[in-house]
């Protein structure tokens, strides 16, 4: 009875040890147990433009699903590379291919490197979703206070909801980034501000670090009723990627009523002469942007639109209105960069 017990054991042990090495196999390279029909390489992100100098990295998928990257070799103009990026040194094509279990890649990617270009200071846009009757919304307010106070690089978009300040762009803003409750706030297009906001400035003055190889500079003319916008793009190093470009008018300084839940602004629950800025009145584009067509987005390209017309009749005091251009990525919806600026007022471009 013991020797069956024990011979018993000695089965589940090396049945159990079995399982576990043919797991422990799986789980590094998730396609050791697949028959490989395909292999499909990718850039991790980006287009098919690359600088030299910057990391590359890609990832290797079978089967049209199964990431086997850390499975995967990877040759870079013919030449083996360790692991799944490297750093172009030189300007010129570059033809990316994969090989996993003897299968090659059906799509090589060809990439064209440029030497690194012209760079610009980053400006953060950060649309705020908001409304008078928003007891808590003033703590978004005040968030960006506090960063104003810190910096002249992030630009606040104030669109209203459910007062008399709303109007078809902030409703189409608000549509296209699936507003559900308020205060919301979205950085740069990309993500919420996390809450409480005002314990949490770092996520956007973390951001003007960044370097970005797009510049933006605006001209404007007020004759009355007359405006002229002109808003310039220069791209330091070219993009592949589908760019937009958005374009609205704000309006500062309109004073009313405001519901207060919170205890800034002195912790009135009624704020009688809340002064409220930067208020998404019109757009001149999309709401996300129209196409810059991609002949003009490559580098040192200056790509000019210019607005021409009537002030909007939203605009209850043209003095108080100012001008926001953000250029963004036209499939992820991102916002690569901003600028802002008064009305009859010029800027230039922000180089590094």
């Amino acid at each position: 009875m013991k020797t069956t017990r024990l011979l018993l054991n000695t089965i589940a042990y090396a049945l159990t040890f079995t399982l576990f090495m043919a797991c422990s196999a799986s789980d590094g390279d998730p396609g050791s147990q697949e028959t490989i029909k395909s292999v499909e390489i990718k850039k991790e992100k980006g287009g098919n433009f690359i600088i030299a100098g910057e990391i590359v990295t890609f990832s290797v998928i079978a089967n049209g699903g199964i990431n086997v990257t850390t499975g995967a070799t990877i040759y870079v103009n013919g030449d083996k590379i360790d692991g799944n990026s490297f750093k172009p040194t030189t300007a010129k094509a570059y033809e990316i291919k994969a090989v996993y279990k003897d299968v090659t890649s059906k799509n090589n990617l060809n990439l064209t490197c440029e030497n690194k270009g012209v760079s610009f200071d980053k400006n953060v846009v950060v649309e705020d979703y908001t409304g008078a009757w928003c007891g808590w919304c003033p703590r978004v307010s005040h968030a960006l206070k506090l960063v104003s106070d810190k910096t002249s690089n992030m630009i606040p978009i104030a669109a209203h909801i459910g007062d008399n300040m709303e109007n078809k762009y902030s409703r189409q803003l608000k549509d296209a980034f699936d507003i559900k409750g308020y205060p919301s706030a979205y950085i740069d297009r990309t993500k919420l501000w996390s809450s409480p906001e005002p314990q949490n400035t770092a996520e956007i003055l973390n951001l003007l670090n960044e370097d970005v190889i797009v510049g933006i500079k605006m001209e404007s003319t007020l004759n009355g009723t007359d405006m002229n916008l002109k808003v310039s793009v220069k791209f330091g190093n070219s993009y592949s990627e589908k760019i937009k470009l958005t374009v609205f008018a704000l309006e500062d300084n309109i004073v009313l009523s405001q519901k207060n839940y919170t205890s800034y602004y002195g912790g009135a629950s009624d704020i009688t002469d809340f002064k409220h800025n930067y208020i998404l009145r019109h757009s001149f584009t999309d709401v996300l942007g129209d196409d810059i067509d991609s002949k003009e987005t490559v580098k040192d390209n200056i790509y000019t639109k210019e607005f021409k017309g009537s002030v909007p009749s939203s605009i209850v005091d043209s003095s108080k209105m100012s001008f926001v251009a953000i250029v963004s990525n036209g499939d992820t919806k991102a916002a690569i960069n901003s600028r802002s600026a008064k009305v009859s007022t010029s800027n230039n471009f922000e180089v590094k």
